[in-house]
C-alpha cells in the first residue's frame, strides 16, 4: 500500500514538472501555471527634489538675530552695527515660497537639488534588490547684484541591494562675491546651508499577490533657511508629493551653521 501511494506521489511530481516544461505553444492549464510561475516582480522609482529657500523674514526676526551676531566682539557693533545688519536682514527677505519642484528659470529658491531612485520587489521579500540611487544634479538661484549661488554636488548614499536604504544630502553657499557681506557682522566658516533626507524601503504583498513598496523618510535641516522637499512616484509621474515642508528660524542661524551631514 505504501508503495501504490509513493509511486502515485511520483507520478504526480513528473507529471507537474513536465507541465512547467511544456512547450508554450501547446500550453498549460491555470493551475499548472499558478504552481510554476515564479513570484511576480515589480519595478518602482520615485524623483525627490529639495528647494532651500528663504521666505518672507519679519522685522522681529531680523532684530532678534541682530543681539546674536551684532556685538563687542564681532567685526561691526554698536547701534550702528545693529541697524546695519537689519538693513541687511530686511534686503536678504526674498520673499520665496516655490510652489513646485520644477526647475523654474529664474530659480525660485536658493539650492535645488535632485535624486533618483529604481528598485525592484518580489512577492514573499521584504527585501528590495536590483536597485540604485543616482544624483540628478543641484543649482543655485540668482542673488542681487546678478550673481549666481553655489550649489554643492548632491551628497549620495546607495545602501539600496545592501539593507533598503538611501540618503540625500543638498547643500549649498553663497557666491564668493557675496560672502563678505556676512563677513562684515561676524565672521563665519560654515556658509553652507543644507538638507538631509534618509529612506528606508521596505517590500510587501497585495491581496491579490502582487508586490508592493513602502518608503518611510526621515528629514534633517539647517535652521535656516526654509525647506521644501518633494517626491515623485513613480519617477515620471505628473503629480509631485510635499513630504517636508519646514519654516525658517532665526537669521542669524545663518552665523553657526553645522558642517554638512555625511549622507
Amino acid at each position: 500500500m505504501r508503495s501504490m501511494r509513493r509511486l502515485s506521489m511520483l507520478l504526480l511530481c513528473t507529471a507537474a514538472i513536465a507541465a512547467c516544461q511544456a512547450d508554450p505553444r501547446i500550453g498549460q492549464t491555470e493551475q499548472n501555471a499558478a504552481v510554476c510561475a515564479p513570484p511576480p516582480v515589480l519595478t518602482f522609482s520615485v524623483k525627490l527634489t529639495s528647494k532651500m529657500f528663504i521666505n518672507t523674514i519679519p522685522a522681529a526676526n531680523c532684530l532678534s538675530s541682530s543681539f546674536r551676531v551684532v556685538g563687542p566682539a564681532t567685526v561691526v557693533g554698536g547701534l550702528a552695527g545693529q541697524a546695519a545688519f537689519v538693513a541687511f536682514c530686511k534686503a536678504s527677505s526674498f520673499g520665496e515660497n516655490p510652489p513646485t519642484d520644477a526647475a523654474v528659470v529664474p530659480l525660485d529658491a536658493r539650492i535645488l537639488s535632485v535624486g533618483r531612485a529604481t528598485w525592484k520587489c518580489q512577492a514573499g521579500n521584504a527585501a528590495p534588490f536590483g536597485g540604485s540611487f543616482v544624483t540628478g544634479g543641484s543649482v543655485g538661484g540668482p542673488e542681487p547684484g546678478g550673481l549666481v549661488g553655489i550649489a554643492n554636488a548632491p551628497g549620495i548614499r546607495d545602501n539600496i541591494n545592501a539593507n533598503g536604504t538611501f540618503g540625500f544630502v543638498s547643500s549649498g553657499h553663497p557666491n564668493p562675491l557675496a560672502e563678505p557681506s556676512f563677513q562684515t557682522f561676524m565672521l563665519r566658516t560654515r556658509p553652507d546651508i543644507w538638507d538631509k533626507t534618509t529612506a528606508k524601503i521596505v517590500c510587501g504583498v497585495d491581496g491579490r499577490g502582487q508586490p508592493t513598496s513602502t518608503i518611510t523618510y526621515t528629514g534633517t535641516f539647517s535652521a535656516f533657511p526654509s525647506h521644501k522637499l518633494f517626491e515623485r512616484s513613480p519617477a515620471a509621474a505628473a503629480a509631485f508629493k510635499l513630504l517636508f515642508n519646514v519654516p525658517q528660524k532665526l537669521f542669524s542661524n545663518l552665523w553657526f551653521l553645522p558642517a554638512i551631514p555625511a549622507p
